[in-house]
């Protein structure tokens, strides 16, 4: 009998043991916030680069696509999140606001630190919206490394900005029309 009970305890600390374990090393994801977003045209707004449930992230790099039609990017900054681990250095990368990319998007510690564990922001990126309709925002040429320069596995997740004309532009529109309409029954009289 004791040797069974002994067998069931190792089998629940094996079973608790493995499932804390795949919690613990979950897959990073490195995605767009917000996911959704609708902008009036002409506005100006902010979408993140966002790194969630990372271990031991020391560096990375990525580009940014985007529908040129759509948005401008006006500029960057390098979020908290890789500096809460010592001295960085970032290279904001190159905005091509005529093919819709912002290339070569880079952070590294200069440590000899442990890399930053959990989740946060790697970067913030300005945009305009200079067009009307939906853009996807996509995240690609990911590339996450740990404290021993080791690829780490992820995910990626996009995003979708939507412009709309300004409701106070669709109401000056809809008078327009009434009074060129009113205008134009007055001339037919």
């Amino acid at each position: 009998m004791l040797a069974f009970i002994k067998m069931v305890l190792l089998q629940t600390a094996l079973i608790l043991g493995l499932s804390s374990f795949s919690y613990v090393f979950a897959m990073p994801i490195v995605s767009i916030e917000p996911s959704t977003q609708i902008v009036n045209l002409g506005q100006h707004f902010t979408l993140d680069a966002k790194v969630s449930d990372v271990v031991d992230l020391y560096g990375f790099q990525f580009d940014l696509f985007f529908s040129p039609s759509i948005l401008a990017s006006t500029g960057m900054a390098e979020g908290d999140f890789l500096a809460t681990g010592g001295t960085t250095f970032f290279i904001p990368g190159v905005i091509d606001n005529s093919t819709g990319t912002i290339s070569f998007i880079a952070n590294t510690l200069l440590s000899s630190s442990p890399g930053v564990n959990g989740t946060g922001i790697l970067a913030s990126f300005d945009f305009v919206a200079t067009g009307s309709g939906t853009s996807l925002v996509t995240i690609s040429n990911v590339l996450l490394l740990d404290s021993t320069l080791a690829e780490i596995p992820f995910t990626t997740a996009n995003a979708t900005v939507t412009s709309v004309p300004e409701p106070a532009t669709m109401l000056l529109l809809g008078l327009g029309l009434m009074g060129l309409a009113g205008v134009r029954k007055r001339f037919r009289q």
